[in-house]
């Protein structure tokens, strides 16, 4: 198991927040779970700018850049919405990387981390156990897995690890649309492109920030 990865996020989202900025920030957060085309469209587009003006989230993203969805939370069954794998799509047609890969499935399913009390969200372990990898063509040295929504990470060391032991000499890391900023009241902004690295705790994802 990998004990950690670097990530980047496009949006933040307050949770809990009450203030304007957290509401809207929360009614983003759902369209984007959603794929709601107008929201992904401007997201996409918010990201296509940052990247062309050598924001922080630049280097995560290139012609050679493999994308991998992140896997639902259970086995993905014919017509199901799949988040990651649409926002891979509008990636590479914005031409931010070279190709969608959706090689990281789940062979069992886990519960939902939004879903989940506090202190019972599926450990790192766990996501691992439920994952599979199959090998297919088109895994470039760079590799981003990609996700809607990213809160403490353990779902990402997971995927990191899975793909690492399929193709341990690729450079593999961690792109969202949004991340979530539950430990803090109200945010002042959404658009806040961050870096910054998930390490494992014990069997917990830590992002930090």
């Amino acid at each position: 198991m990998v004990s950690e990865v670097a990530y980047g996020a496009l949006l933040a989202y307050s949770p809990r927040g009450h203030a304007e900025v957290s509401r809207r920030s929360q009614d983003v957060c759902y369209r984007i779970k959603g794929c709601d085309p107008v929201t992904l469209e401007r997201a996409i587009q918010l990201l296509r700018e940052h990247v062309a003006g050598n924001g922080v989230l630049s280097p995560l993203f290139g012609p050679k850049v493999a994308l991998v969805p992140m896997p639902r939370s259970a086995p993905l069954v014919e017509g199901a919405l799949w988040p990651a794998e649409v926002i891979s799509r509008a990636i590479v047609q914005a031409d931010l990387a070279g190709n969608v890969v959706p090689c990281l499935t789940r062979a069992a399913a886990v519960p939902k981390s939004a879903r989940a009390p506090r202190g019972g969200r599926p450990l790192v372990s766990r996501h691992l156990a439920s994952m599979t990898v199959q090998p297919m063509v088109g895994i470039a040295e760079r590799v981003l897995i990609v996700d809607d929504v990213i809160t403490k990470g353990s779902t990402a060391l997971a995927a990191a690890s899975r793909l690492a032991e399929i193709y341990p000499k690729a450079d593999i890391r961690i792109f969202a649309l949004v991340r979530t900023k539950g430990l803090v009241p109200d945010i002042d902004r959404i658009l806040d492109p961050t870096t910054g690295v998930i390490k494992l705790a014990g069997d917990e994802g830590d992002r930090q920030p």
